[in-house]
């Protein structure tokens, strides 16, 4: 029980805070961020005796962060004030990233459909290639793709256009 344990801690840690990160990108809120990744350990941990590769923690933790936050998600009242996000500045002379800049990624994640928006963290956030996002999500890669290229002309035609 004991190496069980410890194997776990040992994969876990590395990744918690990138498991927090996109739980408060998904759902705005720092208790909230908590609560979906202290489910998210739990529920890793029983599972975790029937997980086959190890090398594949880390994915399979992050589709069952996302699975805690969308269940966060589903149990909120639509009355819940959302927590601001700092914005994200970049000063560029190009408009788009002008835009980009004056707009809070809060803002730019509330246009997209909750796949959309898994999509984009990933691929966009922690760096994700497409295989590794179609992985995660449980989708095939060309859904992954799809998805990304729909978030990011959807974002295009109202912010650009």
């Amino acid at each position: 029980m004991q190496d069980r344990n410890s194997r776990f801690s040992e994969l876990f840690e590395p990744i918690e805070a990138d498991l927090y990160r996109m739980a408060f990108l998904y759902l705005k809120n720092r208790d909230d961020a908590r609560d979906c990744v202290q489910e998210a350990a739990w529920r890793c941990f029983k599972g975790f005796s029937g997980l086959r590769d190890p090398a594949y923690f880390k994915t399979w933790a992050i589709r069952v962060t996302l699975n805690c936050a969308k269940d966060i998600l589903k149990k909120r009242k639509p009355e819940t004030a959302l927590e601001d996000i700092p914005e994200i500045h970049e000063p560029d002379k190009d408009v788009e990233n002008e835009v980009l800049g004056r707009l809070s990624l809060n803002e730019l994640l509330e246009e997209l459909s909750p796949g959309e928006r898994s999509a984009v963290v990933l691929r966009h956030a922690f760096g994700y290639g497409f295989k590794d996002v179609a992985k995660i999500l449980g989708v095939p890669v060309g859904t992954a793709k799809t998805l990304c290229y729909r978030a990011i002309e959807k974002l295009r035609r109202r912010y650009f256009e």
